[in-house]
């Protein structure tokens, strides 16, 4: 058989040297997701020192939205920090941009996936970067001209619109589909995934690094994460082949907030509902993620840390999640090798370890919450990175239980976790500003109640409802 004919998804037509593989993709996926991380602390510090500089004294409710200072007090980070009505401030901005990015994208989601199917996948991969230099130059003209902290809102709806993150990865995950067989998709998506996850496990720490080493700091950050997505974008534009065929196009229509709303509902009475509860509380927990953003700042309030400490931390804890997921995984799935010959035994398997590993990730918050040191702070990670475990089993038992609806299921949960993002991005902050100078550490123990509640609700799973018919004996 021919190299042509052992590539059935391409065209018999395209140059060896430009044939499409998965790995084409990964390159600019790789440099914007570096790049982006570089500054997703660094951020995290410039707003909270933007908003001290300038806005200490304000008694506006959304202090720097229409106008801002021309003359601004140096920040000190100790000071800024410890400082309960400019942590106030800043949890407001983060719950703002957070809204602004991610309701745009939850509307504009189904129309990017539509589009890529159109039009192919090339010219998707240039959007992330596009969105992140627009964030860049937003910040840079705040920093730089004091134009007020409107024109940063104005460009998180423009990358909402742009899709957010969200499109990049439909894109590689698209693309990847395009240049594999079957029987190697698998083994691609989890190396791809793995790559993807080390690239933003070290950019933070990276980033920790430049706010230190760098003339300006903090600031000087996003000149280096714009360049790196420049380069990205130009990778993309001048190098990166075309994985999907003109031929295999198509003009899909993407569904609307209403069709996607119908076939949750539709998919909750023809799968077991108690399951789904599940499954929708874990994509509730999923979408909070992000308010783990508030613990930057729970951190520097509490423990003095600033963006190379939580870039540290942060390079922890994927260590810690990597170690569980390619050690611990593996040696229990051989511990228990002779019950997992059965599908019924499988089954048993994954039940207790999601149990398990809700369990410790629902102790973390708790004891994280009173923890008043740094080496506190990583042994509790250490614990709650056991959490990591659950995703796949419960993929595996969602996948079960939607039996022929499968693609349809896991539409369903993304739609779920962005909402759910939504959710946590306008509750949590408001948790943090409102009891930060009572109980800081009040929105950690509302994130362990959540996964208390997961917890109990993976008891009503019964056995029968995650085992494979097709191959019970």
């Amino acid at each position: 058989m021919s190299s042509v004919e052992e590539q059935p998804l391409l065209e018999e037509n395209v140059e060896t040297h430009k044939r499409p593989s998965p790995y084409h993709a990964t390159v600019p996926i790789v440099i914007a997701v570096f790049s982006v991380s570089l500054s997703v602390v660094a951020l995290q510090q410039w707003l909270l020192l933007y908003l001290c500089s300038n806005y200490s004294d304000s008694k506006e409710i959304m202090p720097g939205l229409f106008h801002s200072v021309l003359i601004s007090k140096p920040a000190d980070w100790d000071t800024c920090r410890q400082n309960q009505v400019v942590q106030q401030m800043t949890a407001k901005w983060n719950m703002a941009l957070t809204l602004f990015t991610s309701i745009p994208a939850l509307l504009t989601g189904p129309f990017w996936g539509a589009l890529s199917d159109r039009i192919g996948r090339r010219p998707l991969f240039m959007v992330v970067p596009v969105a992140v230099i627009l964030n860049c130059v937003g910040i840079m003209i705040t920093d730089y001209f004091a134009v007020g902290l409107w024109l940063l809102l104005v460009i998180h709806v423009v990358q909402g619109l742009l899709g957010s993150y969200y499109v990049g990865i439909v894109t590689l995950l698209s693309y990847f589909t395009d240049t594999t067989t079957p029987q190697e998709r698998s083994h691609v998506f989890v190396v791809g995934e793995a790559i993807i996850f080390l690239s933003f496990a070290f950019g933070p720490y990276v980033g920790g690094i430049l706010t230190r080493v760098l003339p300006r700091g903090v600031s000087d950050v996003f000149i280096v994460t714009m360049i790196g997505e420049i380069l990205a974008f130009l990778y993309a534009l001048l190098f990166l082949p075309e994985s999907l065929e003109k031929s295999k196009r198509k003009d899909t229509k993407p569904k609307t907030l209403r069709e996607m709303v119908i076939d949750i509902k539709n998919l909750l009475g023809e799968i077991n509902t108690s399951l789904f509860l599940v499954i929708l509380i874990l994509t509730f927990i999923a979408g909070i993620m992000p308010s783990k953003g508030l613990f930057f700042y729970y951190a520097a309030l509490r423990l003095g840390w600033d963006a190379l400490d939580e870039g540290q931390y942060m390079l922890f804890g994927s260590g810690i999640r990597i170690f569980y997921m390619v050690a611990v995984f593996p040696l229990l799935t051989r511990a228990f090798t002779n019950r997992r010959k059965h599908s019924k035994g499988r089954a048993q398997f994954d039940i207790w370890l999601t149990r398990i590993s809700i369990f410790f990730a629902a102790l973390g918050p708790f004891i994280m919450a009173q923890v008043t040191t740094t080496a506190g702070v990583y042994s509790v990670s250490a614990i709650e990175g056991v959490a990591i475990l659950a995703v796949p089993t419960m993929r595996t038992m969602l996948s079960i239980a939607a039996k022929d609806q499968t693609a349809q299921m896991f539409a369903s949960v993304n739609f779920l976790e962005q909402m759910a993002a939504i959710i946590s991005g306008l509750v949590f902050p408001m948790i943090w500003s409102n009891t930060l100078g009572s109980l800081p550490g009040a929105f950690l123990y509302v994130a362990g109640i959540l996964f208390l509640l997961a917890f109990g609700l993976t008891l009503f799973i019964r056995v029968d409802q995650v085992t494979e018919p097709e191959l019970e004996e």
